[in-house]
């Protein structure tokens, strides 16, 4: 027998009296061999049993466990969120110099709901009243912040674009620094502001804006998407501060019911505000501007 392949010596029994309680002893399932374990041909890590607060947890042939249920974050932020109390801030509401920094509204979504589109026509209705500016997010590209500058919504000294290179998520909730850099600048640049607009680059229904980031958070989804979204629910769907549901003009045409999509937001969302809007119609975005001035008059109360 090879030496490496060898066995290993018996363990010479403790005196029952040296044995720890019996809760202490792990199954035999829970103890590692005392070699260890050989990967397979195709390359795969060897399992390693995780204990979670259901008993064990099944691992993936990678050795990466899989989530458990009650420690799942996205879970457990549908049963148990609420929106008492007083809401949560970002970061430091000053600037170092002591003064007032801008109120961050965060624009999330998935591809094609009409965030640009959203951003672009706030521009048009707040630009004449408030001092503000935009941050874009794409993730290879500079497109969004290239078509605020051809519809001239704001001078281009006012319009920063991000390129996340990952996942959009990953720029406004995980590592949110090149943002944080980006409205920082802004307001270096340009400032006093009264208002900076982050749009994410398109994601999907679990999209959120780190608090460190924005201090309040807009989701748009559309009515091309299906009318089942608002009652399919994610992060972005159930927390945001206000959800858009854009494109409503196209209802008829994609077969989509406003009636049911009203009602499974409300479901989702209890008393958090909820707007329908066409940016082809005649109110357009009134009632998202009407929201954003509201935010901003309890930002400087």
């Amino acid at each position: 027998m090879s030496p490496a392949l060898k066995a290993p010596a018996q363990q010479t029994s403790h005196p029952p009296s040296s044995f720890p309680p019996s809760w202490q002893i792990p199954s035999p399932s829970r103890i590692r061999p005392a070699t260890p374990p050989v990967p397979d041909p195709g390359g795969c890590a060897p399992r390693i049993p995780r204990i979670g607060l259901n008993g064990p947890v099944r691992t993936r042939r990678t050795g990466r466990p899989r989530p458990d249920p009650a420690e799942n974050w996205s879970r457990r932020m549908h049963l148990d969120h609420t929106h008492s109390g007083p809401a949560a801030l970002s970061a430091d509401a000053h600037r170092p110099d002591g003064t007032r920094r801008a109120l961050r509204v965060g624009l999330g979504g998935p591809v094609g709901s009409g965030k640009t589109a959203t951003v672009a026509a706030l521009c048009r209705e707040l630009r004449d009243q408030l001092s503000l500016a935009v941050v874009t997010n794409d993730i290879y590209t500079r497109e969004d912040a290239e078509f605020l500058l051809r519809e001239a919504v704001l001078p281009p000294e006012r319009i920063s674009a991000v390129e996340t290179g990952a996942c959009p998520h990953t720029a406004i909730r995980d590592d949110i620094s090149a943002n944080l850099e980006a409205v920082e600048d802004l307001e270096d640049a340009v400032g006093p502001l009264d208002l900076i607009l982050v749009e994410s680059g398109g994601d999907n229904l679990t999209a959120t804006f780190s608090k460190g980031l924005v201090d309040a958070q807009i989701f748009v989804i559309d009515v091309a998407g299906g009318d089942d979204i608002p009652r399919k629910g994610g992060p972005g769907v159930t927390t945001a501060d206000l959800l858009v549901v854009n494109k409503t003009d196209l209802a008829p045409y994609v077969g989509s019911d406003l009636a049911r999509m009203a009602a499974d937001a409300k479901a989702q969302r209890a008393e958090l505000p909820v707007v329908f809007q066409s940016l082809r119609g005649e109110t357009g975005v009134a009632d998202v501007a009407a929201w954003v001035r509201g935010r901003l008059a309890a930002w400087t109360a």
